[in-house]
């Protein structure tokens, strides 16, 4: 049985790449630290300065980016995504 506040073990593969929006505080930041050992972070926020303390607290995270970019546009998501991962 799993206890609130675990992840499941198939979450927990290390060889994946791993967006979190909303990085910046509550449950985002949660979840930035809880997958960082071994994943690859694409911490999205707001605040970049926010965003780069988040990365920097969050070790055993491999390469971890910071994306600032407005996700209210449906349409445009994934195309900023491409953009910023090129």
């Amino acid at each position: 049985m799993q206890r609130r506040g675990e992840v499941e073990p198939a979450v927990m593969r290390s060889d994946r790449t791993v967006l979190v929006t909303g990085a910046t505080s509550g449950l985002g930041q949660a979840i930035s630290a809880a997958l960082a050992p071994g994943h690859r972070l694409i911490l999205h926020g707001r605040d970049p300065e926010r965003l780069v303390a988040v990365a920097e607290a969050c070790p055993g995270a491999r390469d971890s980016l910071v994306w600032t970019a407005d996700l209210s546009v449906p349409g445009s998501v994934a195309a900023e995504l491409r953009a910023f991962l090129e």
